[in-house]
C-alpha cells in the first residue's frame, strides 16, 4: 500500500500557502500586554475616577444627615404638640401685665414666651430647672429670659423626659439610690431625672424641643416649638440673663450645658434683608458678642414679638411675632444678610425723635461651644408656629 505524506504547510489543493512575513504575523495577532507608559496613564484615570468618586461620599453622607434629622424633626415637633396640650398649664404661664385685661397693650398678642424646661450640666449625675439668679422662685433662665421680675414664681412644667425625642431612659445610676453630685437649687430629684450625663453621651446623637407660648388678645393661649440636634460630647453656652439688659449686653453665664439653650437678643432693622445689633450691643463694637458669633449663616431667627418700648407712648405699631428669618450671609460680626418675610418687622429710624423705639428681639439658638469660641452650626432644625 503506498501511503501520501502531506506537507503541513502545504494546501489542501495541494498549494503551499503564501508566507505572512513577521511584521504582518505581529499586526494580525493579539498583542500579549500592555506597555508600561500605558498601564501608568490607566492607573491615573481611573486614580482620578476614583477620587472624584470618594468626593462624593462625604457630601452625600452630609445629605443624608440632615434629611434623617428634617425627618426626625417631623416627629419631634408632633410630640411636643402631644406633650403641651398634654402637660401644660396655662395658668401657670406668666405673661406680662401690659397684655393682660387692662395693660397698655391688652388689644394686643403678647411675644413669644419660653417655656420653662430642664437642662443637664456636664458631669451632673441629675438635671437642673436653670436657675441663674437669687431670691424666692425668681431664679429661672426662663423667668428671666422672658422678662419676668423677680418673685414672678414662673412655674417650670416639663422634665427632661419630655423635651428628648426618644424615651430611652435606663437609670441605671438612680436605680442604686445614688444621689447627685451636684447641689444648689433647682436640682432634679432622681425621679425626675433622665439621664446622667455619661448615659447621655452614650448615643451619638439627640433631638430635642423647646416649647413657647404667647397669650392671645382674645384671653386663650397659643403654642410653638423648636427642635433642635444635639451631637455627642457638644456642650452649650447659658445666657446671662440675670441683668435688666441682657437682650444687648450679651454676656455667657455657663458653658457646661449639654442641650442647646435659647438666647433672646435685641436687634434691629434697617430696611433690605440686613439685621443687626451693632447699635444695641454692649460693650460696644468690637468687643461685645455680635449677632453672626451666634447665628451663622443657615441659622434660624425667630422674631419674638416684643418691641423695646421706651417710652412706653406713644405706642409702637405691632411687629410679625413668629416670624423666621434664615441667616444668608455675614457682612460683619454683628450684621447679618436674612431671607424671609420682612413685611412684619418694625424699621428702625436711624433719626429717631427720641429715645430708639425700633428694636426688638429675637430668640436664637446658638451653636456649641468650641475653642475659641461658638462653633458655626445652629443647632436649630425646625421652629414650628403655631403648633
Amino acid at each position: 500500500m503506498t501511503h501520501t505524506l502531506r506537507h503541513p504547510e502545504r494546501h489542501a489543493s495541494g498549494r503551499r500557502p503564501a508566507r505572512i512575513d513577521a511584521p504582518a504575523r505581529r499586526a494580525a495577532w493579539p498583542r500579549a500586554a500592555f506597555s508600561l507608559l500605558e498601564t501608568t496613564i490607566a492607573v491615573g484615570i481611573l486614580g482620578i475616577g476614583l477620587i472624584l468618586v470618594a468626593a462624593i461620599f462625604p457630601a452625600a453622607l452630609t445629605q443624608h444627615r440632615e434629611s434623617t434629622d428634617q425627618a426626625r424633626a417631623i416627629e419631634t415637633i408632633a410630640k411636643a404638640q402631644a406633650l403641651i396640650g398634654a402637660k401644660v398649664e396655662t395658668g401657670n404661664l406668666w405673661v406680662h401685665t401690659d397684655y393682660l385685661p387692662g395693660g397698655l397693650l391688652a388689644h394686643r398678642d403678647s411675644p413669644w414666651y419660653l417655656l420653662p424646661t430642664v437642662n443637664l450640666r456636664v458631669g451632673n449625675d441629675c438635671w437642673d430647672v436653670m436657675v441663674q439668679g437669687t431670691g424666692v422662685n425668681a431664679g429661672l433662665f426662663a423667668n428671666f429670659a422672658n422678662g419676668a421680675p423677680v418673685g414672678a414664681g414662673n412655674t417650670w412644667n416639663l422634665h427632661g423626659l419630655d423635651i428628648l425625642s426618644d424615651r430611652v431612659a435606663p437609670f441605671t445610676l438612680f436605680n442604686s439610690g445614688s444621689s447627685c453630685t451636684s447641689t444648689g437649687d433647682g436640682l432634679l430629684s432622681p425621679a425626675g431625672s433622665p439621664f446622667t450625663d455619661a448615659e447621655l453621651m452614650e448615643a451619638p446623637n439627640r433631638q430635642v424641643w423647646y416649647g413657647f407660648y404667647r397669650r392671645l388678645a382674645t384671653g386663650s393661649f397659643e403654642f410653638a416649638a423648636a427642635a433642635c440636634k444635639q451631637r455627642k460630647n457638644q456642650i452649650f453656652a447659658e445666657q446671662d440673663a440675670t441683668v435688666s439688659t441682657f437682650t444687648s449686653n450679651l454676656s455667657v453665664y455657663a458653658t457646661n450645658r449639654r442641650l442647646p439653650v435659647p438666647w433672646r437678643v435685641l436687634v434691629s432693622w434697617e430696611g433690605g434683608n440686613v439685621l443687626t445689633n451693632a447699635l444695641s450691643v454692649q460693650p460696644a463694637p468690637p468687643n461685645g458678642i455680635g449677632l453672626a458669633e451666634l447665628a451663622p449663616v443657615g441659622t434660624k431667627l425667630i422674631v419674638r414679638g416684643g418691641v423695646d418700648i421706651v417710652p412706653s407712648v406713644p405706642i409702637p405699631p405691632p411687629i410679625g411675632a413668629g416670624v423666621v428669618l434664615t441667616v444668608s450671609d455675614i457682612i460683619d460680626n454683628y450684621t447679618v444678610e436674612f431671607v424671609g418675610d420682612s413685611s412684619g418687622l418694625l424699621l428702625r429710624d436711624p433719626l429717631p425723635a427720641g429715645p430708639p423705639q425700633a428694636f426688638f428681639d429675637v430668640w436664637v439658638f446658638p451653636p456649641s461651644v468650641e475653642t475659641g469660641g461658638f462653633g458655626r452650626v445652629s443647632p436649630l432644625l425646625d421652629w414650628r408656629v403655631p403648633l
